[in-house]
């Protein structure tokens, strides 16, 4: 659909049953969404800023008898949503839930991996808390002379394409 203006006429025009409107930009989320594009070093998609907002499409759901539900669109990490558009009628004393509709990996194409967007606090706790073990271990099997003056903790170990590990390490 092409717009909001699109939208109205589609709902007015008698449409039977739910109505779903997918991939519909946020415009709450233009601006984070320019900068974000710019952290990653990749173009930025087109302004949305005048893209409808949430409350525009519940009102536009509203004036044509329906009851709009907006969730985030599955399709990856866009920050698009998606609309339901249930007749009243069949949303009377019904609280309106799931309408979220997750898409497979394959369809939403690349996502970026959830912890290129968080951190995880309690990493370095566990990290120490693991070296520590290991030292005291360590120094219950060993001489004096013998545990490590350092231990790296690294996320993977290093391997060759085959998945074979690499005895050495690095990049050699």
């Amino acid at each position: 659909m092409a717009g909001l203006d699109a939208l109205d006429r589609k709902l007015s025009g008698g449409t039977e049953g739910m109505l779903r409107v997918t991939g519909i930009p946020n415009p709450r989320l233009a601006s984070d969404l320019r900068d974000l594009a710019m952290v990653d070093g990749v173009p930025a998609r087109p302004a949305e800023e005048s893209a409808p907002d949430q409350e525009e499409l519940r009102a536009v759901g509203a004036r044509n008898g329906f009851r709009a539900v907006v969730t985030w669109c599955g399709a990856g990490d866009s920050g698009s949503l998606d609309a339901v558009f249930v007749p009243v009628h069949e949303a009377e004393g019904v609280s309106l839930t799931g309408g979220y509709l997750p898409r497979p990996a394959a369809e939403a194409g690349a996502v970026r991996p959830m912890d290129g967007y968080v951190n995880t606090p309690g990493r370095a706790d566990r990290a120490a808390s693991l070296v520590g073990a290991l030292r005291d271990h360590l120094a219950e099997r060993l001489s004096d002379m013998m545990p490590p003056a350092t231990i790296t903790l690294v996320d993977r170990l290093p391997a060759v394409p085959d998945g074979a590990v690499r005895e050495r390490g690095g990049d050699e």
